[in-house]
């Protein structure tokens, strides 16, 4: 679920146009749910369709499901439903979801949210859901071009607002050079010598978490390796690694390299289970209150905790850097929020082997800890599906996706003090 700035409409074309930018991508096979304060709209919700076989008990769950999300804002008066098919409907029959829509209006209508309209997204062509007069509503629809270019999709536009045409596309991690990826490599090398994945020593602990919270406090410019060499980022993010205090030895130390040493020497700790949990908890807060709430309770969105975001954004740059060490692709499946991997090649380059892969694994879970916490459970989901693909079994990734899987948001997620917010780049 997603919070925004508050946004007025006028037209179904508004909406509509509205929705991938909010979610940073274009939806397929998703059930899209907006929370409507008079004429602006709340809070934001997106679901993989179920199967059009889904039996009656099956839609009942899913709807309650749903107007349990939605309700979370109090301010809202009633909902809009957009179905994401990703093919055309021209004609007057049940195109496969009017019981689901039957079950969403009655549960939301309980809720106290009323469906106010319904649209069905094809693949070139947009109409009414819950009309079907072809007097007033056509059934061929309307180009979806009418929705590209309305006043809001301009205005989105004009803020600097883009979004990718699919999740797979979103959803890409960083790429970097061969040379700056092998001068992480050999600093990875070099700083995990002797190092063990046991419990650490007091002084290792203090050691870690002391080079972590220099990097987490940085907050100068764009990592280089957080997107590919010749891109251009849409947005600045918060800076991990300094260049200029590559002599220092110090977590800020950079190379000419772009940072990578950097990410090299962090990444070492991230191995360790134990550390990691300690980095995440880290990026929330302070070592006293982490000892007062308790890791677990942090974790997973204490309610009396205001997250410090700039700080988490930092901690997604670190963790995006591993990954791009290690040269991994996240690729989510086209149903749901499943994945694929594609790793390249260490030939040719110095390889950390299964060391390095558990720092990518560690990496990966954390971005999908982090997009849990903001409230993308689809992007949540992907990350933990790649860190599965690349290490099956691991224990933390599989306990997060568990949580996805159960429906269960971020306490941060459904307070609007609390929730994270999208920059400029996005609506």
């Amino acid at each position: 679920m997603d919070r925004e700035e508050v946004v007025s409409v006028a037209s179904p074309e508004d909406v509509l146009a509205y929705v991938p930018h909010f979610l940073g991508y274009w939806p397929q096979r998703s059930l899209v749910v907006l929370a409507l304060r008079g004429k602006q709209l709340g809070a934001s919700l997106r679901l993989d369709l179920p199967d059009r076989s889904a039996s009656f008990p099956e839609q009942i769950r899913y709807a309650r499901n749903v107007a349990g999300h939605l309700s979370v804002d109090d301010r809202a008066d009633g909902a809009l439903l957009a179905v994401y098919a990703g093919i055309d409907w021209r004609d007057a029959a049940d195109p496969g979801y009017d019981r689901l829509m039957f079950c969403l209006a009655q549960s939301l209508a309980s809720a106290g949210l009323p469906v106010r309209e319904a649209w069905w997204v094809g693949e070139t062509k947009w109409r009414d859901y819950l009309c079907r007069d072809a007097s007033c509503c056509p059934f061929d629809g309307y180009s979806l071009k009418t929705v590209l270019n309305s006043a809001l999709s301009a205005e989105l536009v004009f803020r600097g607002s883009c979004y990718e045409p699919d999740l797979a596309a979103a959803m890409e991690l960083p790429e970097t050079s061969p040379a700056r990826r092998a001068a992480g490599r050999a600093a990875f090398e070099a700083a995990g010598r002797g190092v063990s994945l046991g419990q650490p020593e007091a002084a290792e602990f203090d050691r870690a978490l002391r080079h972590w919270e220099a990097a987490l406090s940085t907050e100068d410019s764009v990592p280089d390796a957080v997107v590919p060499d010749t891109a251009v980022p849409d947005t600045a993010v918060p800076d991990a690694v300094r260049p200029d205090a590559a002599a220092s030895g110090m977590p800020g130390a950079g190379t000419s390299a772009g940072g990578m040493g950097q990410a090299g020497r962090l990444a070492v700790w991230l191995c360790n289970p134990h550390l990691r949990d300690a980095i995440l908890v880290l990026a929330l807060a302070d070592r006293s209150r982490a000892a007062e709430k308790g890791a677990a309770e942090l974790l997973l969105g204490s309610p009396e905790l205001v997250p410090d975001w700039p700080r988490l954004a930092r901690l997604e740059a670190i963790l995006r850097q591993i990954v791009a060490l290690h040269g991994i692709k996240a690729v989510p499946g086209t149903a749901g929020s499943g994945g694929v991997l594609a790793e390249e090649s260490c030939s040719g380059e110095p390889c950390s082997g299964p060391t390095l892969r558990g720092a990518a694994v560690a990496a990966l879970t954390g971005l999908g800890w982090l997009e849990w916490c903001r409230g993308r459970g689809s992007r949540a989901g992907a990350h933990l599906d790649a860190a599965l693909a690349l290490q099956p079994g691991y224990r933390l990734a599989a306990l997060f996706l568990q949580l996805i899987e159960s429906g269960l948001l971020c306490n941060w997620a459904k307070n609007e003090a609390t929730a994270w917010q999208r920059g400029p780049e996005a609506a």
